[in-house]
């Protein structure tokens, strides 16, 4: 039974992952280049299921008490209904097969690999399968996952959402729930346990974590060009490697949503920057809202887009604050009803600590005890441990930020030949920071490693601040210091690509002489 549910969980992913690339094929407007259609399809697998939660909490909120069935059926109707409209209304409809089929052959196309992508494919695979069944035999014991679960067990018998969260006891042995995270995951498992029939058993809440890994995963192959592109592969096996991403997919944490969401929003940029129009704005504040509605932290997030967008779109200063304003309030407006709900329950939109009565306690002094026990106590540790977590801390972020600190170094040299270049070409007397800040304008807009590097550096920028203010909410918790992680892995791909690519050439050449 189970395994049956299992799989139906996952196949109503795929068929929302089908309308969610119908809905924003039709967002994302006319997509002239290859490319872009081939993005929102493989965006649309992870943008699908999120479809999915949008639709059962409304329905949960708006019709709380029915039967499992007819929530499921009310949900797949109105997302299939919805994708029908839209598909009905588009003048090429019909290619929105053809971008899918074009975005399976773009990411599992194995004809003509190099022994380094076949390498690369075989460990990937592995990894997937390795991750498939660490969910079936490691048991969820992290708190965090624990208490999701336990919000969505009470929605699921409940049939309704209208008491989260939950802190508002009925009785005194009554569960308490008290975080300000919108509902996005506590639906999808909520969703679990509808096609289950019970929530007795956990295990077909654990693949929804993975489900979003996979996608990130995915969108990285694709930034990067393929798994026709000899790192393509590689890319997904660094994300999935590093401990502390492979440790809290195993957990089914929340945080892989969200970072799925920043991924998605930062590819999508370049669609808006090559042509602006009030449906890719508003698509992409849906993307950015999106990450907000699995976490409140996907509020950073959206900060982080509105920024790059203003740095990517063409025109006056007052145009670009506009569009990348619009794109913020959309993102809010898309969770307004819980960021309101949580003003009136903890009397903050987001709240933490202020969220748990008990925290708020100065006899106890939570907040030293958690500095204390995460080693970010003195001013140093929260440099050395908390801001310099990627590098100082290899047993749980891996070897990826020291890959890109490398592959920084290289790529400030390249940009430094490049703009010396242009200055010996074009005989200009402008500055070198006056060059560059051109070469970032007309590039920025269309090279992924750049707007990779850009969402990073403003990340850090607002750690270091908030560090310098003496304010630990990002240093605090480890999984928030991986937020642009999978940026990071595209951006050290992306840079290294290159080198690689004319070595293999360079061997290949060598093959042929000596033949």
């Amino acid at each position: 039974m189970i395994t049956v549910s299992v799989f139906a969980m996952l196949g109503t992913f795929v068929l929302a992952s089908a309308c969610a690339c119908v809905i924003f094929r039709f967002v994302g407007g006319p997509l002239p280049t290859q490319g872009e259609r081939i993005r929102l399809a493989v965006l649309s697998l992870g943008i699908g299921p999120v479809l999915l939660a949008y639709f059962l909490t409304a329905y949960l909120t708006l019709f709380p008490g029915g039967s499992a069935g007819t929530a499921i059926f009310s949900v797949l109707a109105a997302l299939v209904g919805t994708a029908a409209v839209v598909y009905s209304r588009q003048r090429s409809a019909a290619l929105v097969w053809a971008d899918i089929r074009l975005a399976a052959a773009h990411l599992l196309s194995v004809r003509r690999l190099n022994p380094v992508s076949m390498v690369g494919l075989a460990v990937l695979l592995f990894a997937v399968g390795a991750l498939a069944f660490a969910m079936i035999v490691v048991p969820l014991t992290d708190n965090d996952a624990l208490e999701y679960a336990g919000s969505a067990k009470l929605v699921f018998e409940e049939m309704s959402a209208r008491r989260y969260p939950f802190v508002h006891l009925t009785n005194a042995d009554d569960y308490y729930g008290p975080w300000s995270h919108p509902m996005g995951y506590v639906a999808l498992q909520t969703w679990g346990f509808l096609l289950q029939g019970n929530a007795e058993d956990g295990l077909i809440i654990r693949f929804i974590t993975p489900w979003f890994a996979v996608c990130t995963a995915l969108a990285i192959v694709h930034a990067i060009g393929g798994m026709r592109r000899t790192l393509g592969a590689w890319g997904a096996v660094l994300l999935l490697a590093t401990p502390a991403y492979l440790f809290t997919t195993m957990q089914s944490h929340i945080d892989q949503i969200r970072m799925f969401f920043l991924v998605a929003a930062v590819l999508c940029v370049p669609i808006l920057a090559r042509a602006p129009d009030w449906r890719r704005v508003v698509g992409l504040g849906l993307l950015a809202g999106s990450g907000i509605f699995a976490h409140s932290l996907g509020i950073l997030s959206c900060l982080l887009i509105s920024a790059l967008v203003f740095l990517c779109v063409r025109g006056t200063f007052w145009r670009k604050t506009l569009i990348a304003t619009t794109v913020s309030v959309v993102a809010v407006l898309l969770v307004s009803y819980r960021l309101i709900d949580n003003v009136l329950v903890f009397g903050s939109p987001i709240a933490d600590f202020g969220a748990v009565p008990v925290y708020a306690l100065p006899q106890l002094d939570w907040e030293a005890y958690f500095r204390e026990a995460r080693g970010i106590a003195t001013f140093a540790d929260q440099w050395l441990v908390g801001f310099l977590a990627g590098l100082s801390q290899p047993k749980i972020y891996g070897i990826t930020y020291w890959l890109f600190l490398c592959m920084l170094f290289v790529f400030v040299r390249r940009q430094r030949r490049s703009n010396a270049m242009l200055i010996a070409m074009s005989g200009s007397s402008e500055s070198n920071g006056q060059l560059l800040k051109k070469l970032l304008t007309l590039t920025s807009s269309t090279r992924i490693e750049w707007l990779a590097l850009l969402v990073v550096l403003q990340f850090y920028a607002m750690v270091f601040v908030s560090v310098v203010l003496g304010m630990d909410a990002f240093i605090k918790n480890y999984r928030y210091m991986m937020t642009t992680l999978p940026l990071l892995v595209i951006f050290v791909m992306k840079s290294f690509s290159p080198f690689v690519e004319s070595w293999l050439s360079a061997l290949n050449a060598t093959g042929r002489e000596d033949s």
